[in-house]
């Protein structure tokens, strides 16, 4: 019993200075981004090893480790690829909830420009297109919506600057 349990433990407890897998997820995280910049900058081309050492370098510094305590962990987690494999679906997942944010977050800032430079009309029917546009003299004039809406519904939300006339 006991040599069992020393068996799991061996080949399961993670020994002194190897990073956490929380730990090594986010170093692993941060390197996936550095090398994304490294990569749409053109570091990667070649001529750039020290600028890319530092940028490795910067990532380790950010978690408070060393290199070789990043390569030692890694090795560790390659030699036990059950744990090292509980690491990447949670580093997937982050990336695509933060792909999800940006991606509405652009999508509501468009949203938001069109409103602001008058574009917010171009998604509205063509007969209410023409109302709008025949509004003249005293007659309410458009401001643009105070929130952009889904015009699948048709609804729509506006403020009415009303012109009062002197009779």
């Amino acid at each position: 019993m006991v040599l069992l349990l020393g068996v799991v433990c061996l080949s399961g407890c993670r020994p002194r200075g190897v990073l956490s897998s929380a730990q090594m997820r986010e170093v692993i995280y941060d390197l996936h981004r550095a090398d994304a910049v490294l990569n749409v900058t053109g570091y990667t081309q070649g001529g750039y090893e020290k600028e890319m050492n530092e940028c490795y370098q910067s990532v380790m510094a950010k978690h408070g480790i060393t290199q070789a305590k990043f390569d030692s962990s890694l090795v560790w987690y390659t030699n036990h690829p059950a744990l090292f494999d509980k690491i990447y679906p949670k580093l997937e997942a982050r990336v695509e909830a933060e792909e999800k944010y940006w991606t509405e977050r652009e999508e509501r800032e468009k949203r938001l420009a069109a409103v602001r430079d008058g574009h917010w009309r171009d998604g509205l029917p063509d007969e209410i297109q023409v109302a709008l546009w025949n509004m003249k003299g005293d007659c309410p004039s458009v401001i643009p919506p105070l929130e952009v809406s889904d015009f699948g519904d048709f609804q729509i939300k506006m403020r009415l600057l009303l012109k009062k006339t002197a009779k």
